[in-house]
């Protein structure tokens, strides 16, 4: 299944959860900017199947603005997997995420989070970028899926970049 966003500014006030094999794809991260004024739940979108290995998932062209909250990873922009719900293959193409230097940092633009007993599918990041953001611009726990960057940027703005595997 796919999904078209127009051209636009989006402020959503719940997180986009997607559940299933789904390709996002909006007019351009020049023209297609979702923001997020919720502030319990981590991320503005947050991208989790049931099993990894299940059908591959994609958001491309649109620009992301990082959420706001106070609770415990509710500052993020984008969040892969948790727990034990991980997708299948996950692309980016053409993503911006733009943190909002979120006061005491804190604040992930991506967060990718494996689980303990499922093994994560691979992901990619391309053409996009990562800014502004008073924490990790990426941050991956437990991803052993696979990571491929390519033609993107990340300034740095907070703490670091950070992949990591911890048992």
């Amino acid at each position: 299944d796919t999904v078209s966003i127009a051209a636009g500014t989006y402020t959503e006030t719940e997180r986009i959860l997607v559940v299933k094999a789904l390709t996002i794809v909006g007019a351009g991260s020049g023209q297609t900017f979702i923001d997020s004024t919720q502030t319990t739940a981590p991320g503005v979108f947050r991208f989790s199947l049931n099993s990894a290995g299940g059908g591959a998932m994609s958001l491309s062209g649109v620009t992301v603005t990082t959420t706001t909250g106070t609770e415990a990873g509710a500052h993020t922009g984008i969040q892969v997997g948790n727990g034990n719900n991980n997708p299948g293959p996950m692309s980016f193409d053409d993503v911006h995420i733009v943190g909002k230097m979120r006061p005491g940092g804190g604040e992930s633009g991506l967060w990718i989070s494996g689980g303990t007993n499922v093994p994560e599918s691979p992901l990619s990041f391309t053409n996009g970028s990562i800014t502004n953001v008073a924490g990790n611009n990426l941050l991956g726990e437990n991803w052993r899926g696979g990571l491929t960057i390519s033609g993107s940027t990340f300034v740095q703005s907070g703490s670091a970049f950070a992949v990591y595997h911890h048992q």
